[in-house]
């Protein structure tokens, strides 16, 4: 966990255009995972304009990710 809240600290510094949360919440505990959510949500809060893309191996448990569209829904959304 603290390796991964080093590198939001990495990216609030350098503040990216597109954050990537790459399998940010595998093999953690859910305790951390609410923590790791609450990151993600500072983040969107001080950088509204800003875009997270998330990628992982499995989803991550209901509700982790509030707000996140699945990406095969903004390709048919593009498509139609």
């Amino acid at each position: 966990l603290e390796a991964r809240l080093v590198g939001f600290v990495k990216a609030m510094l350098l503040e990216p255009e597109l954050l990537v949360l790459d399998c940010l919440f595998e093999r953690l505990g859910s305790d951390e995972c609410r923590e790791v959510r609450r990151w993600i949500d500072y983040w969107r809060a001080r950088y509204p304009l800003r875009r997270v893309l998330y990628v992982g191996l499995a989803e991550p448990a209901e509700g982790l990710l509030a707000g996140f569209a699945p990406l095969e829904a903004v390709l048919a959304k593009e498509a139609a």
